[in-house]
């Protein structure tokens, strides 16, 4: 029974990925998803998206999550409480600086680069988010925008 409950969370998530990817190709003129890139210091960081608009590489983590969302710059560790559960994932913006320095080494320092958390399922964040946390709507209305500037 185990198994069938981890096949079918498998064919959501897969679903929800090729989803996601498709609505990026049709904001964005490049998209790439699910890289390995180095991370100049012999290890690998593993990238969920990188999107190119005109202002900016957008580094994408994207997070599936639901109920409601603690998390700052200066936790060590994000709660999400949903109904009767609880459960952590340590800081996503701790890897900030080094993901940014991996993708500079490749790239250079000429192109912006934007490092966005981008949360499925509309969680809530009762206490308020930190930039470069998104939800999924406002997210690609924040991407169309981009590209309607440049």
């Amino acid at each position: 029974m185990a198994w069938a409950g981890f096949k079918l969370r498998q064919a959501w998530l897969g679903y929800h990925e090729r989803e996601l990817y498709r609505a990026f190709i049709k904001l964005s003129p490049w998209v790439a998803r699910n890289l390995i890139l180095p991370d100049g210091l012999g290890g690998r960081i593993h990238v969920d998206y990188l999107i190119l608009t005109s202002c900016a590489l957008h580094w994408v983590s994207v997070f599936m999550v639901r109920g409601s969302v603690f998390g700052s710059h200066n936790m060590a560790e994000w709660a999400v409480f949903d109904s009767d559960q609880r459960w952590t994932f340590p800081n996503p913006l701790v890897t900030f600086p080094h993901k940014t320095s991996a993708i500079h080494a490749l790239i250079g320092d000429s192109v912006p680069l934007a490092m966005d958390l981008l949360f499925l399922d509309n969680p809530e964040f009762p206490k308020g988010r930190v930039e470069g946390v998104w939800l999924q709507t406002e997210y690609f209305e924040h991407l169309k925008a981009e590209l309607n500037s440049g």
